[in-house]
Order: structure tokens, then sequence, then C-alpha cells
């Protein structure tokens, strides 16, 4: 992990240090100089961009409001039974990180 932490925040502060000069020339085609630059920058090289899947995973959760399965699907571009396992995990995270009150049992255990 040290070493993408390194690439990450190099490839961070030159793509921070080119959009603030090209903003200097003005914001019309500026997406477009500044994916110019970095194509200069790193042609030809192959560069990884990791997915945060639990990021998405608490989006998707957050986004969630009963009956949008499909809309959830389509947004995210997975399956309906992707969407189901990711709320089921989602729901058992949060089941987990809840503590029980003082006296409260669950199935008849005291």
């Amino acid at each position: 992990m040290g070493a993408y932490s390194d690439r990450a925040a190099e490839i961070l502060e030159m793509v921070t240090s080119i959009i603030d000069q090209e903003a200097a020339k003005g914001t019309k085609g500026l997406g477009k100089r500044v994916a110019d630059i970095v194509a200069d920058q790193f042609g030809g090289q192959q560069v990884y961009f990791p997915f945060d899947r639990k990021r998405r995973d608490a989006r998707i959760y957050a986004d969630f409001r009963g009956d949008n399965i499909h809309a959830l699907a389509t947004h995210y571009r997975l399956s309906t039974k992707q969407i189901y396992e990711i709320l089921d995990k989602e729901r058992a995270k949060r089941r987990q990180k809840q503590t029980l009150l003082p006296g409260v049992s669950l199935g008849g255990q005291q």
C-alpha cells in the first residue's frame, strides 16, 4: 500500500499543479488541457486507479429506498442480485455496530 500511496500522492500533486497553472489560462477547455498534459507525462505507462468498493457499497445502501433495486442496478452497473448481496452485507455491518442496551436480550437469551 505504501508504494501506491506514494504514487497516488505524486499524481495528485502533479495534477493539482497542472490545474493551477492551466486555470490561469481560463476554464474553457481546461479538462482537455489537463488530460493532454497527464497523457504526456504518463503516456505508455499503466496507471491503476483502484475502485473503492466500500464507499460504493455504502452509497448503494444510502440510496436504497425499498423499491429502487432496478434503478440502483442500472446506476451502478451491477446486477440486481449483486445489489441485494451488497444491501445484505451493509445491513449486517450496521447491525454488528449496534450495541445492545443493558438488560436487552436477543433470541430469548439473557
